[in-house]
């Protein structure tokens, strides 16, 4: 990956950036929970546009505070606690044996309790609750396979949100809003051999499309593309707010037909926000270019 400095940011935050030292694996049989949960497309194109990716050091900036913070945790060493120690099982499909791997940030061995910390926006907190993290759900549940194959009993999976744009007067006034910066989200713990299954699902997924051409690599879902869908909201006469939004036409229509007031009606196109904000290898990626790059060319 190349790094640019566009803001001028100092030296000093530049070089921690650039000088991550996280030990990745190098073995291509040797996967990475990340390379798990990551969308298959966007694992494979990571790796083959890796010399080719440019970014910002000024986007990750959260990225080393997140750092910062598993450095100072893995200070707190223990007996009955694994902290930001490397573990692997092995996993065989048919005639090939691969190593899964983790890292879990804090495991305590007493109690089976698994925790992840994770640095993150308030929206991404209540998101999660509401609608459930789906990365962070197949994230634990690959350390929790893992440690189960190492012996360990995993009893419950936990992430632990710290909020990096928590806002007191927010919380004062809001009783949807997190009462603190600090929050504990649990995450459903699957069977053994469910998270067996969803390991040997995704191993075979990342096999495939390594031999594939880069257009030929199975697009990334809706879920997993962080789509928002397309909408529709309806305004009365001038007002600004919208008195209803509404996701399919068919009940726009409906609304409409039966309340004879005037109305007008403002559609919203969805978007990919994963593809257009999240992906540092979109520039590669089929899907990207056929519904963004190229309808901005278009408009040009």
């Amino acid at each position: 990956m190349k790094y640019t400095n566009t803001n001028n940011i100092c030296s000093q935050i530049v070089d921690a950036i650039q000088n991550d030292d996280y030990d990745v694996p190098r073995n291509e049989n040797v996967l990475p929970a990340h390379a798990l949960f990551t969308p298959v497309k966007q694992t494979v194109l990571k790796q083959r546009h890796d010399d080719e990716i440019v970014t910002d050091v000024a986007d990750e900036v959260w990225s080393l505070l997140g750092r910062a913070v598993h450095y100072i945790l893995s200070k707190n060493k223990s007996e009955d606690v694994v902290i930001e120690t490397r573990v692997e099982a092995p996993l065989i499909i048919g005639e090939k044996e691969y190593a899964i791997t983790g890292k879990p940030d804090y495991f305590d061995t007493k109690t089976g309790v698994l925790h992840d910390f994770k640095i993150t926006s308030t929206w991404s907190y209540i998101f999660g609750i509401k609608e459930g993290k789906i990365e962070w759900e197949q994230q634990l549940n690959i350390y929790a396979w893992i440690l189960r194959q190492n012996g360990h009993t995993v009893n419950k999976l936990v992430i632990t949100a710290i909020l990096r744009d928590w806002q007191q007067r927010e919380a004062q006034n809001n009783a949807d809003y997190p009462p603190v910066q600090v929050v504990d989200i649990d995450i459903p713990l699957w069977s053994e051999t469910e998270q067996h299954l969803y390991i040997m699902n995704r191993v075979t997924q990342l096999s495939m499309a390594r031999s594939q051409p880069d257009n030929d690599i199975t697009v990334c879902s809706e879920r997993e593309r962080w789509r928002k869908p397309d909408s529709w909201a309806i305004f009365k006469n001038s007002n600004v707010k919208a008195t209803k939004v509404f996701h399919n036409q068919e009940d726009l229509a409906y609304y409409l037909k039966d309340n004879k007031q005037e109305f007008r009606v403002e559609e919203r196109k969805g978007e990919d926000r994963r593809c257009t904000g999240y992906c540092s290898c979109n520039l590669w990626c089929n899907y990207f270019k056929d519904n963004y790059l190229r309808k901005e060319e278009a408009c040009q």
